[in-house]
């Protein structure tokens, strides 16, 4: 993954254990396609402990997956793709599948937790994906940093064409965590009343 991002348990375990001894290897396909042995209706590819584009045959991954399952989601933050990469992955996705983007807060603040972000190269992903054929999603985390943002976040997912607006709140604080949101915004119910 290319980010850094504070809570993320890989970064704590890199900080940790160091690069040397935290070693992450790919998702071997041929495996994985042994493995799935009926039919699936859905597959998600998430970043629980990194960001899944940035495996050597991501494409070739998502490729195998259409043979093995009637929907993917992908949960991405978007950053340091090229165009044509995008254009690629568009070629081999469908209707019904999902790209969602993790995104929290606007351009000039969401990198205060996506760490090593780029804003640029996201909105090309952006601009590909929603004339692609999947649905397009903007999942934003609260935090003390971006809680007034929504609003205006939401209003440029629109006027970038994503198909939904998502508030998710996160549940990895540390004690007296200085990225924890002040206001109701940063419990599950609270944003299940404001936006659901």
């Amino acid at each position: 993954c290319t980010l850094g991002c504070p809570r993320c348990e890989r970064t704590i375990f890199l900080d940790k254990f160091g690069k040397k001894n935290f070693r992450i290897l790919d998702l071997d396909i041929n495996v994985f396609e042994n493995f799935i042995d009926i039919p699936v209706d859905r597959i998600d590819i998430c970043g629980n402990l990194g960001d899944p584009i940035y495996h050597r045959k991501f494409i070739e991954l998502v490729r195998m997956l259409t043979t093995k399952c009637k929907h993917i989601s992908i949960t991405t933050n978007g950053s340091h793709k090229t165009r044509q990469w995008w254009k690629n992955l568009n070629s081999v996705l469908r209707t019904g599948d999902v790209v969602q983007f993790s995104i929290d807060g606007t351009p000039e603040n969401f990198t205060e937790y996506r760490i090593n972000g780029d804003w640029d190269s996201i909105q090309v992903a952006i601009e590909e994906c929603v004339v692609g054929p999947a649905t397009t999603k903007w999942k934003y985390i609260p935090f003390s940093f971006n809680e007034t943002d929504i609003d205006t976040t939401r209003e440029l997912s629109v006027n970038l064409g994503i198909d939904k607006f998502l508030v998710e709140p996160s549940d990895r604080w540390l004690k007296n965590d200085p990225l924890r949101p002040t206001n109701h915004i940063g419990s599950r119910d609270a944003v299940k009343q404001l936006y659901d």
